[in-house]
């Protein structure tokens, strides 16, 4: 009742509302959700409702939001006599939905005057969803190989389960988001995949398929330069290397080759390389961090024992040459008459 006296003193209506005027600010319609805030889920259906008040029922605000303009607004009589005029769209919730954020706004006309805009109500939802995007990746190292599983959900994953693809159907492996195994220990090759859960519903990904192949990288410091090598036995043979080094923008291709030769100098500690090897059933990749500082402990070492060995080799040399007079003139002395 309050807000009707407040909105009577601020509009008034003359002439069967012919003309209207205003004093003051018109009020923020109001922004509705036909659910409990506090528990939306996806695949429900809610209808979102903006009203506003409408002291000339001839003349009533422009209504506009952050849903689409598809909805017709329409005016109607309260209880109490007084006027509202709205807008209503019916949404089936989703993932999508989830930190969506609603807003509602009127435009008053004014005779003989400027438009009256209110301030905008906003409002922000809040949708909880089963687990969707469900992927796999596959990190391997010498032999071992890691598969890894993610997926995105609100409420959290509560479970992940890794299936082994078997002549007799699907096996469970491992019920963590990972799962480790050795490839010297299976067929070539193997089809995994996982399922992820909430309490909302579960995701199964798409099937990853491992080819028996040994991945591994060696590092060859020479000065300050180092090469990178990735070796792999795979059947069919490997078709393609690439190297890449990580960044705060994500991976960096460098190189196509089985190697990758840099200037440490040029390199940030520690960096992160790895290098991807495919052929025609699968990829495999293995990631190294090369830290620059260790490099250069290894290339100071190896700079070390050179100029040690060096400076040994020119200190007997110098000897040789140093003490080979001195006996001849011993022997000279010696041979002559007393």
């Amino acid at each position: 009742m309050l807000m009707l006296k407040q909105v009577k003193k601020q509009f008034s209506c003359f002439k069967t509302c012919v003309s209207c005027k205003t004093a003051g600010s018109p009020p923020r319609p109001r922004l509705e959700v036909s659910a409990d805030l506090k528990d939306l889920k996806e695949k429900e259906s809610v209808t979102v409702t903006c009203s506003a008040l409408t002291p000339c029922s001839h003349s009533p605000p422009q209504l506009t939001w952050s849903l689409q303009q598809d909805a017709h607004s329409q005016t109607e009589e309260n209880t109490d006599g007084t006027f509202s005029t709205q807008i209503q769209k019916t949404l089936t919730l989703s993932d999508t939905h989830d930190g969506f954020s609603l807003s509602c706004s009127a435009v008053y006309p004014v005779a003989g005057g400027e438009p009256v805009k209110t301030p905008e109500t906003e409002l922000t939802l809040s949708v909880s969803y089963s687990p969707k995007d469900t992927t796999v990746s596959i990190s391997p190292s010498g032999s071992w190989v890691t598969l890894t599983c993610s997926s995105r959900a609100k409420p959290a994953v509560s479970s992940f389960t890794w299936f082994k693809n078997s002549d007799h159907g699907p096996i469970k492996v491992s019920e963590e988001d990972f799962y480790t195994f050795n490839v010297a220990n299976i067929t070539d090759p193997e089809s995994f995949y996982c399922v992820t859960k909430n309490s909302l519903g579960n995701q199964t990904s798409l099937w990853i398929h491992v080819n028996k192949a040994d991945t591994t990288v060696s590092i060859s410091p020479s000065g300050s330069w180092v090469t990178l090598t990735c070796s792999s036995r795979a059947k069919p043979a490997v078709s393609s290397f690439t190297w890449f080094k990580n960044s705060d923008h994500g991976p960096i291709k460098v190189s196509e080759g089985d190697f990758y030769t840099f200037n440490v100098a040029n390199t940030t500690d520690p960096a992160s390389f790895y290098c991807v090897d495919e052929n025609a059933l699968d990829e495999l990749r293995i990631e190294l961090v090369l830290k620059t500082l260790m490099i250069l402990q290894v290339v100071s070492l190896y700079c070390t024992i050179i100029i040690f060995e060096c400076w040994f080799k020119w200190r007997h040399c110098r000897k040789q040459v140093k003490d080979s007079p001195e006996a001849d003139y011993v022997n000279t002395v010696n041979e002559s008459p007393a």
